[in-house]
């Protein structure tokens, strides 16, 4: 074999490796995310509402960003820590989306009512007084304080 024929060999190695090796990257990084799945997985139903609950809901995200929404509330779920969680639609959302019940602020009624946040997640929601944050009130900031109708 000549030396141009073991370059050649030695190219299309070399190539069809890397080729396979981008080929999985590209799968894996351009599949579902896998992590949000197996978060997703781990919560468990506490409970349905049938009908929906329609609210208006003030939300501070992860970056501490606030927005203000109108939810459609199907569940409440839990993850395996006890936090709460609600699974709803909101108007910009094409598929459910999950918020943490301590990063909520307040809920109003469709007609702008600021409801009182802590007889909400007791009474309507129907979630017990010692599971309404997921633990300490501390870590649900908005229940018992101020903010009532």
């Amino acid at each position: 074999m000549g030396s141009t024929t073991l370059e050649l060999l030695t190219f299309a190695v070399v190539f069809a490796a890397v080729c396979i090796g981008l080929t999985t990257f590209i799968r894996k990084a351009s599949s579902p995310a896998t992590p949000a799945v197996k978060r997703r997985s781990t919560l468990v139903p506490v409970q349905r509402y049938s009908p929906a609950i329609d609210v208006m809901m003030e939300y501070r995200d992860v970056r501490a960003f606030r927005t203000l929404r109108r939810v459609r509330i199907s569940q409440a779920l839990r993850n395996r820590a006890g936090r709460l969680y609600l699974l709803g639609f909101y108007e910009a959302a094409t598929k459910p989306r999950t918020f943490r019940l301590d990063r909520v602020i307040c809920f109003a009624s469709l007609d702008g009512e600021v409801l009182d946040t802590r007889r909400f997640v007791l009474e309507r929601l129907g979630l017990p007084a010692e599971t309404s944050g997921a633990g300490p009130a501390s870590r649900f900031p908005s229940i018992g304080r101020g903010r009532a109708a």
